[in-house]
C-alpha cells in the first residue's frame, strides 16, 4: 500500500485474491507484493490496474500452472502498449484459454504436413496452409498453432512456462508478413484479444529483457519502493494508517473470543429476562435481573486481579520508560527552555519598539478623545463605586481570606524558595550594577525625564485652563440657588439628625451609667475586703521576704559603688563622718521644703474648690473673676460673670439631680425593688 499509494483494503484484496488464484500460501505474500511493485514501476501501469487485470486472468493462469512472474511480464508488456486493467485481463485470459489447445502432438503433426507442402515446390502463405488443413475436426486455431510450431505443453502433457510459450509465438510471428501476423493474432487470441497478443509480439527485446529482469529480481522491490514513496507526508500518513489498521486487527484478534463470550452472555441474559417476564411478569424480571447482576459481579470480581495486574504492568512500563529516558527528557526540556528564551530575547527589541508605538498611538487617541473618555470614566466610576459599596462586606471578607491564604502559602514555601529568590536577586543586582547597564539606564532615564518635562511644560497651559474650568464649574455649582438650598438642607438635616440622636441616646446613657455604678457598688458590697486585704498584706509580706536578701545585696553594692565614687570625686578618706553631716543637713532641708510646698499645695486646692470666688479650673480656660470680669489665658472678657454663674447654677443642679438619682438607685437595690 505504501509503495503504490493505494488504499490498504484494495491492495489487500488484490494480493489475497491473486494469491488464491495462483495457489500461493500466505508466507509468499511479500514476494507477490515485490512482483507487483517491480512490474508497476517498470511498466506503464500501477498496482490498482494490475489488480484489475489479475482479477480476470489469475484464475486461468493459476489453473494452467503459470507463475505470477510470467503473468506479470505479459501484463506489463500489454500495458506499455496501452492495454491495461480489465481490457488486458480479458485479452490475456482469452489468449491463454485458446493456447491451452496447443499440444506437442499437434505441433509435430503440422510440422510433418508443412514439410510435405514444401516438397511440392510451391510457396504457401500461412492463410493458405491453414485453409488447406481445416476440416475433418481440425480448427483454424489448431492449424495456425500447428503450422507456427507453438505448443503450450510438453511431450508429457505438462504446461510449459508462459515465458517460453510467448517467446515461441514472438519468434514464429517475427518471420511473418503483417497480413500473416494479423491473421495469426486473430486466430490465436480471437477478435477481442488479438490486440493484446500483437502488443506482446511487437514488444522490443530491450523492453522484454528489462521487465523480465526487474520481475525476476523483484525481492525487496516493495520495501525499497515503499521507502521512496514514504519519504513524504502522504507516505508517512499511509504508513501510519497501515500500522493503525494492523494494530486494530491484532487487537481484535486478542479480544474476539472475550467479546464473543460477552455477546453470548448478553443473549442468554436477555433470554432469561424474557422467560422470567412471560412466567411471572415484573416480579420475574426483578428476580432474574438480580440473579444476572449477581453473576456478573461475581465474574467481574474473579477477573479483577487480571485487570489490576495489567494496570500495574502498564504503570511499571510507563515509569520504567521515564526513568530510562530521564536524561533525554531533562535535556529536551532544557533545550526547549533555552530555545524559548533565545526566541524571546531575539524578538524582545521588536516587542519593546511595538510597545512604545502602541503607547504613543494610545496617548494620541486618548488626547483626541479626552472629553468623551472623561465623561465615560465618570459614569463608570459612579457605577463602580455604587457596586463596590453594595458588595464591600463580601469584598473585604474575600480579600482577607485571600490575604490569609496567600500569607500561609508564602510562609510554608518560603524556606524552599528563599535560595532561588536570593540567586535571582543577586543576579538582578549584579546585572543592574554592571557599569554598562547603569550607563544605559541613566541614558534612558535622562531621555524619559526630558520627554516628561517637555510634555509637562507643553501641557501646562491646558492644565491651567482645565483647572480654571473645574474651579469655575465648581463655584457655579455651589452658588446655584437650587444646589445651595440642597446643601443647606443636607447640612441642617445632618445637624438635626446628630442632635436628635444624642437627645434620644441620653436616657439610655443615664440608664447605662446607673447600671454601671450599681454594679460597681454591688461588687464592692459583695467583696470580702477582709480576705482581699489579708491576701494583699500576706502577698506583699511574702514578696518582701523573698526579695529582702536581693534588696540587701543590691543596696549594699549600690552604696558601696556610691561611696567609692564619692571618695574618688571628693577626695574623702572617711565618708561616714562627711555623709553624717550631709545627712543632717539633708534631713533638715527636706523638712523645711516639705512644709513650704505643702502650704502651697493647700492654697492651690482651696482656690480650686472655692466656688465663692467663682474660680473654675476646667482645662485652665477660666482662671478667676474680679468684679464681673472673667480673666482667661487669652485676655479679659467683660460681663463674663453671668456666664460663669449660669455654668455654676447648671452644674450645681445637675450634681443635685445626680446625687438624688444615685440615692434612689442605691435605696432600690438595698430594698430589693
Amino acid at each position: 500500500a505504501a509503495a503504490s499509494g493505494e488504499d490498504l483494503a484494495l491492495v489487500s484484496d488484490i494480493v489475497t485474491d491473486a494469491m488464491t488464484a495462483f495457489g500461493l500460501s500466505a508466507d509468499q505474500s511479500t514476494h507477490f507484493a515485490d512482483v507487483l511493485a517491480a512490474a508497476s514501476s517498470n511498466a506503464n501501469t500501477n498496482v490498482a490496474m494490475m489488480g484489475e487485470t489479475f482479477k480476470y486472468v489469475a484464475p486461468v493462469a493459476g489453473a494452467m500452472g503459470y507463475s505470477i512472474e510470467d503473468t506479470a511480464v505479459a501484463i506489463g508488456l500489454m500495458a506499455n502498449a496501452g492495454i491495461k486493467g480489465s481490457q488486458a485481463g480479458t485479452s490475456l485470459r482469452a489468449m491463454l484459454s485458446r493456447l491451452s489447445t496447443a499440444t506437442a502432438d499437434n505441433a509435430a503433426r503440422f510440422a510433418e504436413l508443412d514439410q510435405q507442402m514444401q516438397e511440392t515446390g510451391e510457396t504457401f502463405s500461412l492463410m493458405q496452409k491453414v485453409s488447406m488443413s481445416t476440416g475433418d475436426g481440425i480448427t483454424e486455431l489448431e492449424a495456425t498453432l500447428g503450422f507456427l510450431g507453438i505448443s503450450a505443453s510438453d511431450a508429457e502433457g505438462n504446461m510449459r512456462p508462459l515465458e517460453d510459450v510467448l517467446g515461441d509465438i514472438t519468434v514464429a510471428m517475427g518471420g511473418l508478413t503483417q497480413e500473416e501476423q494479423a491473421f495469426a493474432a486473430k486466430a490465436i487470441g480471437g477478435q477481442e484479444a488479438m490486440s493484446g497478443l500483437l502488443a506482446i509480439v511487437n514488444a522490443s527485446e530491450a523492453d522484454i529483457n528489462k521487465l523480465t529482469a526487474a520481475i525476476d529480481g523483484a525481492d525487496g522491490s516493495a520495501k525499497q519502493m515503499a521507502e521512496t514513496m514514504a519519504n513524504n507526508l502522504q507516505g508517512q500518513l499511509t504508513l501510519l494508517k497501515s500500522s493503525a489498521e494492523g494494530f486494530g486487527l491484532a487487537l481484535y484478534d486478542s479480544i474476539e473470543v472475550p467479546l464473543t463470550e460477552m455477546a453470548s452472555w448478553a443473549v442468554d441474559s436477555l433470554n432469561q429476562l424474557t422467560t422470567a417476564f412471560n412466567e411471572n411478569g415484573v416480579d420475574g424480571i426483578v428476580e432474574a435481573a438480580g440473579n444476572i447482576l449477581s453473576a456478573a459481579i461475581t465474574t467481574a470480581v474473579e477477573r479483577l486481579p487480571e485487570f489490576v495486574e495489567l494496570a500495574v504492568s502498564v504503570i511499571e512500563s510507563f515509569t520504567g520508560g521515564l526513568l530510562e529516558n530521564q536524561e533525554t527528557i531533562v535535556d529536551g526540556a532544557i533545550s526547549i527552555a533555552m530555545a524559548l528564551i533565545d526566541g524571546i530575547m531575539s524578538f524582545l527589541p521588536n516587542l519593546i519598539e511595538l510597545g512604545f508605538s502602541l503607547i504613543q498611538g494610545l496617548s494620541k487617541g486618548i488626547s483626541e478623545n479626552l472629553d468623551a473618555i472623561v465623561q465615560s470614566a465618570i459614569s463608570i466610576i459612579i457605577q463602580l463605586t455604587s457596586g463596590i459599596l453594595n458588595m464591600l462586606p463580601e469584598i473585604i471578607k474575600l480579600g482577607l481570606d485571600l490575604i490569609v491564604s496567600l500569607a500561609n502559602g508564602i510562609a510554608e514555601s518560603l524556606p524552599e524558595l528563599m535560595p532561588t529568590i536570593m540567586k535571582v536577586i543577586l543576579q538582578i543586582v549584579s546585572t543592574l550594577t554592571d557599569p554598562e547597564t547603569l550607563t544605559n539606564l541613566l541614558d534612558a532615564a535622562m531621555i524619559l525625564i526630558e520627554n516628561l518635562a517637555y510634555g509637562l511644560m507643553s501641557a501646562i497651559p491646558q492644565l491651567v485652563q482645565a483647572a480654571l474650568l473645574i474651579i469655575e464649574n465648581l463655584v457655579a455649582f455651589l452658588l446655584d440657588p437650587a444646589n445651595m438650598a440642597k446643601l443647606l438642607k443636607m447640612a441642617f438635616d445632618l445637624i438635626v439628625g446628630i442632635g436628635t440622636g444624642l437627645i434620644n441616646a441620653i436616657p439610655e446613657l443615664l440608664k447605662s451609667v446607673t447600671r454601671i455604678i450599681t454594679g460597681i457598688i454591688a461588687q464592692f458590697k459583695d467583696a470580702d475586703w477582709g480576705k482581699i486585704g489579708g491576701d494583699l498584706v500576706a502577698g506583699f509580706k511574702e514578696g518582701i521576704s523573698n526579695a529582702w536578701d536581693s534588696l540587701k545585696t543590691w543596696f549594699k553594692n549600690l552604696f558601696g559603688d556610691l561611696i567609692g565614687i564619692a571618695k574618688k570625686i571628693l577626695g574623702i578618706a572617711s565618708p561616714s563622718k562627711v555623709f553624717k553631716k550631709i545627712g543632717g543637713f539633708s534631713a533638715e532641708g527636706f523638712g523645711i521644703g516639705f512644709e513650704d510646698e505643702f502650704a502651697h499645695v493647700k492654697d492651690d486646692m482651696e482656690d480650686a474648690l472655692n466656688f465663692d470666688d467663682a474660680s473654675i479650673g476646667i482645662n485652665a480656660s477660666v482662671r478667676k473673676i474680679d468684679n464681673g470680669t472673667v480673666k482667661t489665658p487669652y485676655g479679659i472678657a467683660q460681663g463674663g460673670i453671668n456666664i460663669v454663674q449660669n455654668i455654676y447654677s447648671e452644674a450645681k443642679t445637675a450634681a443635685d439631680l445626680m446625687e438624688e438619682a444615685l440615692y434612689q438607685q442605691e435605696r432600690a437595690v438595698l430594698l430589693g425593688v
